[in-house]
C-alpha cells in the first residue's frame, strides 16, 4: 500500500517547475506522520510492537553557502533596495543590518522578522528570545557581537519589531535577489531537471544561516554552536562541523565578516556604523586581516 501511495505521489510536480516530488521525500513524510500514531496504538494495546519503518537516507547534498567575498559584495549593493520605504531609517541601512544580523546569529529569516526590541539589550548585546518565536520551541539567550549591535542602533525606530516588513514574503525575496544581481552574483544552477529561472542563480536567505554555521564551526565549541544555531538535534550541528572540516580551535569569538572589523578612520576608538573599532586587532589573535578560513563550498 505504501509503495502504491509513493508511486502515485512521485508523479506530482515538485517545488521547482519541471521537477517531480522525490520518492524519499514522500516516504519520510509518511513515516513521520504514522509513527506517532503507531506509538499511541501500542500504548493503548491495539498492537504488540511498532512495525519496522525506517526513514530513507536523504541525498547528501550541501545547500548553497554565502562566501565571505560574496557577502561583502552583497552588503555593498544594499543601496539599490527601495523597500522598506515606510521606516525611519533608509532601506540600505535596513538591509545591511538584516544581513549582518543574519550572518552573525544564524537565525532563520522568520525568526529575524519576528524579533522585537524587547528581546535585545543594545548596551550588553544580550538577546533573549521566547519559545513561541523560535523553531526549537524553547527560550534562548545569546550575545551579539559589536558590529551587529551598531547596525541595530542605526535602524532603531518606533516599530516594536527590529526588522519591520509590511510586504509579503515574495517581495522580501525579490528585493534580496535584486541586491544580489546588482552585486554581480550569478551562481550556477545545480539542477539539470527543472526549468531555470533567475532565482536559480542567487542565494536564498538560508544560505546566510549556512554561512554562519560553517564559519563558526571552527570557532565555537560544538555545544555552543548547537545552541547558537538553535538545532534540536546535535546531528544537524555535526553536519556543519563536518562541512568546516571539524573544529581546529576553540574560541568564544563569533564570526564577523572581515570588512566589518577593519580599523575605523575616525580615530576615536569606538565602533563606527560598520562595526569598525580602533585598535581592535592589537590584542586579538583572531582578528587579523586574513584570519578567516576559506569557505568550504562556493556553491
Amino acid at each position: 500500500m505504501l509503495d502504491k501511495y509513493i508511486a502515485k505521489r512521485s508523479k506530482e510536480p515538485g517545488k521547482k517547475k519541471g521537477d517531480k516530488t522525490a520518492r524519499h521525500t514522500i516516504h519520510n513524510e509518511v513515516i513521520s506522520a504514522i509513527k506517532p500514531a503507531l506509538k499511541v496504538a501500542m500504548k493503548w494495546g491495539y498492537i504488540d510492537k511498532i512495525p519496522e519503518c525506517q526513514r530513507l537516507r536523504l541525498p547528501d547534498k550541501i545547500g548553497r553557502i554565502v562566501t565571505p567575498e560574496h557577502f561583502e559584495l552583497i552588503y555593498s549593493k544594499c543601496d539599490v533596495a527601495t523597500d522598506p520605504a515606510d521606516q525611519t531609517c533608509d532601506a540600505e541601512a535596513w538591509w545591511q543590518a538584516l544581513l549582518v544580523f543574519a550572518v552573525t546569529t544564524g537565525w532563520r529569516i522568520s525568526e529575524i522578522l519576528a524579533f522585537t526590541w524587547d528581546e535585545v539589550d543594545l548596551e550588553s548585546g544580550m538577546v533573549v528570545t521566547l519559545a513561541e518565536t523560535n523553531k526549537p520551541d524553547r527560550d534562548d539567550v545569546d550575545y551579539l557581537p559589536q558590529p551587529t549591535i551598531e547596525h541595530l542602533k542605526a535602524i532603531r525606530g518606533r516599530d516594536r519589531r527590529v526588522f519591520p516588513w509590511n510586504h509579503n514574503d515574495t517581495h522580501l525575496r525579490n528585493v534580496f535577489h535584486r541586491i544580489q544581481r546588482a552585486a554581480g552574483i550569478h551562481l550556477p544552477c545545480r539542477s539539470k531537471t527543472h526549468q531555470h529561472s533567475p532565482r536559480c542563480h542567487v542565494y536564498g536567505f538560508h544560505a546566510l544561516r549556512r554561512m554562519c554555521g560553517t564559519e563558526n564551526a571552527e570557532r565555537l565549541p560544538a555545544k555552543a554552536l548547537q545552541k547558537k544555531m538553535r538545532h534540536k538535534s546535535f546531528e544537524t550541528t555535526q553536519h556543519y562541523i563536518g562541512l568546516a572540516e571539524r573544529m581546529k580551535r576553540h574560541t568564544q569569538n563569533t564570526y564577523v565578516p572581515n570588512f566589518l572589523k577593519k580599523k575605523s578612520d575616525n580615530g576615536d576608538g569606538k565602533a563606527g556604523p560598520n562595526g569598525d573599532s580602533k585598535g581592535e586587532t592589537k590584542d586579538d589573535p583572531d582578528a587579523s586581516a586574513d584570519g578567516q578560513n576559506p569557505p568550504t563550498s562556493s556553491s
